[in-house]
């Protein structure tokens, strides 16, 4: 009976353990089920999330085209219209001098037309003047060649006296001669002695009258020679003046006018004909009249040019107008890029932030696990993306815990080398990089070589010939391995895409773009996603660490009706714990 007590009881246990384990195992099926469906909520969200970020890639990529073509089509419009503002001012300029070489010849016109009135009577003075004098010349000329003939005359007559004279001398030093032998015979013939006196008395006579015409003659060629040098003085007097005259005048030596010409370095006066005109006018006896058609013909094409300068003004206002009007939509343009590129950077380091971050209120969440893998495949990871993701490690200090990095289809060239290097170096006991179909040349992979052969502890490096893997050993332990199969080689019609700033780095127009850094899209800040701890008393403690969060994009608040939604992500629904 006390056995059988016994075996009941034990019975009983056993069908109590039955039940237990009997409800523990329904326990466990519903779990399985809950999770199972939390797995398929996952998968069905996170290929709800890839199709998402695939359409944005392309609308990203559609609208990068777009904003370089609108970017091409600004640079033209600039070009044009700093075309238009050149060839503006050189018309304004062209102008401006036009305008006053029409006042400075309206002016000089007037002066002109002064000058040659002034000039006319002058001249027609002048002209009597000169015939009178003229006319003066041509008396005093026959007066002076009577005087010279007159003169010649005299000097003639002055030699035959001389000679006379020099003959009377020597017949009155011969007479006295003869007169002191006569006067030794003064008892000689009385007769000869009387004739003797007679002859000498008149000898006497004609030497008297002869001196006196001589003296007269003296006195008349001195007045002649007074005459001859007033007349001399008179007439360079007159041609003094009308050396003043031709001057004055600008008459050449046979009288005519000289042509007024104009030396300039400027092409408008070989292309106007302005000296060829100025030749021909002064050549007329009346210029006025051309003047005036001259004139005219210049307000005509000054007329022209203002004209075809305000068709310019309209022109360039019109571009202005439509180059504010693109500026303000590239505007637009640039700060819907910064919204898609901010989400894109969230999105793609919460992913690898995920695998770090301990969430127990997430549903179907793992705790975090000593060793971290981030697989990262097809992300089109960049290198700023790679730039963050190190900053995301050393945000949360995960450095020791990394061990595997999967970065496989994701367009990485030998740009990338430097920043994938930081990655290794940053994670110490890192085991496996995953660099499957990128497009790593052999330069970037020598260079890959090289640096995991200065990793510290690594003893040999071996290249794998068939996949091209590079190993890493430490002694007979393999420490890294680098994943390389599949490599694609770079496309060199490959463009580099400019930054999305590009457009901005040079203001075209002359002006500092405050407008733009006034805007959204324009404020850049910190835009580094922090660790789980970097909220810790940033509710009301001074000094304390606060975390900082990208500024609000301008319209971002207001969802614009018909734009799809971006599906959220299970595993993000909290940035911050």
């Amino acid at each position: 009976t006390v056995q059988k007590k016994g075996i009941s009881m034990q019975l009983d246990m056993d069908q109590q353990n039955t039940d237990k384990w009997t409800q523990s195992k329904a326990e466990v099926e519903r779990r399985k089920a809950a999770l199972e469906r939390t797995v398929d909520a996952l998968r069905q969200s996170l290929r709800a999330a890839e199709e998402q970020n695939q359409q944005m890639q392309d609308d990203n990529m559609a609208g990068a085209d777009n904003f370089r073509q609108l970017g091409d089509k600004v640079y033209a419009l600039m070009d044009q219209l700093r075309q238009h503002q050149m060839d503006l001012r050189k018309q304004e300029q062209n102008g401006v001098e036009k305008q006053k070489r029409i006042e400075g010849l309206d002016r000089q016109s007037k002066i002109l037309q002064d000058t040659l009135q002034n000039e006319v009577d002058t001249k027609l003075a002048a002209e009597a003047d000169a015939r009178n004098a003229a006319q003066t010349q041509a008396l005093l000329q026959k007066k002076n060649k009577m005087l010279d003939d007159a003169l010649q005359l005299a000097l003639k007559a002055q030699e035959k006296v001389e000679k006379r004279l020099q003959d009377l001398n020597d017949k009155a030093a011969a007479l006295q001669t003869q007169n002191d032998y006569l006067g030794t015979r003064i008892d000689g013939n009385e007769e000869d002695k009387g004739a003797l006196r007679y002859e000498l008395r008149r000898g006497e006579d004609e030497l008297r009258q002869t001196t006196a015409t001589n003296s007269h003659l003296t006195q008349k060629h001195t007045e002649i020679e007074d005459t001859y040098n007033q007349l001399t003085a008179d007439h360079a007097a007159l041609k003094a003046e009308l050396d003043y005259i031709r001057r004055e005048d600008m008459l050449d030596e046979s009288g005519r006018t000289k042509p007024i010409l104009i030396e300039s370095e400027s092409k408008l006066i070989e292309r106007l004909q302005i000296n060829e005109f100025l030749f021909s006018a002064q050549q007329a006896r009346n210029p006025i009249p051309m003047l005036v058609e001259k004139i005219s013909h210049i307000l005509e094409m000054i007329h022209t040019a203002q004209t075809h300068a305000d068709l310019y003004l309209q022109d360039l206002q019109r571009s202005n107008s439509m180059l504010t009007a693109l500026r303000q939509k590239n505007m637009g343009l640039y700060e819907k890029v910064q919204m898609c590129e901010t989400w894109k950077m969230r999105a793609l380091l919460k992913i690898a932030s995920n695998e770090f971050e301990m969430r127990q209120g997430v549903q179907g969440h793992t705790r975090a696990r000593d060793k971290h893998s981030l697989y990262l495949d097809g992300l089109q990871y960049t290198n700023k993306e790679l730039k963050e993701l190190h900053a995301v490690i050393t945000s949360y200090n995960k450095q020791d815990s990394v061990k595997e990095i999967r970065l496989q289809d994701n367009q990485l060239d030998r740009t990338s080398v430097p920043y994938l290097t930081q990655l290794v170096d940053l994670c110490p006991y890192l085991t496996r990089l995953d660099l499957k179909r990128n497009r790593l040349d052999d330069a970037a992979i020598n260079e890959l070589q090289n640096f995991v052969q200065r990793i510290p502890g690594v003893t040999a490096v071996n290249v794998d010939p068939v996949t091209g893997d590079i190993k890493a050993k430490s002694g007979a332990q393999n420490r890294f391995v680098i994943v390389l199969e599949e490599q694609s080689p770079p496309d060199p019609d490959v463009e580099v895409a400019p930054s999305a700033n590009a457009m901005y780095e040079e203001d075209l127009s002359g002006q500092v773009a405050d407008a733009f850094l006034a805007t959204g899209a324009g404020i850049t800040s910190q835009t580094r996603l922090q660790g789980p701890n970097a909220m810790q008393g940033s509710v009301g403690g001074v000094g304390n660490t606060t975390r900082t969060l990208l500024p609000p994009q301008r319209g971002a608040s207001v969802p614009t009706a018909g734009a799809p939604n971006l599906p959220r992500i299970p595993s993000a629904l909290q940035l911050s714990p």
